[in-house]
């Protein structure tokens, strides 16, 4: 019988790709370049897993990620 590798499943941290590069290249994800200015691209840094969004959206997913960051942290200083 053969063992399959248990596929890690990653908790993303979602930030900016914009923050880290100087320039997105949106040729990569179909997007022609200042057609649309409300498209985020967003990334993971654990599994550089990278996802376009709209811009809210974006701003809405960094926001939770930061809060579930603090309260985390809350919890690990209680403890």
């Amino acid at each position: 019988m053969l063992w399959r590798k248990k596929k890690q499943i990653c908790e993303h941290e979602w930030f900016d790709l914009e923050s880290r590069e100087e320039y997105v290249d949106h040729t990569t994800c179909g997007i022609p370049v200042g057609r649309f200015e409300d498209v985020m691209h967003i990334y993971c840094p654990k599994c550089d897993a990278r996802k376009m969004v709209s811009e809210l959206e974006g701003r809405l997913i960094i926001k939770a990620h930061e809060i579930k960051t603090q309260y985390k942290n809350r919890c690990n200083e209680i403890y």
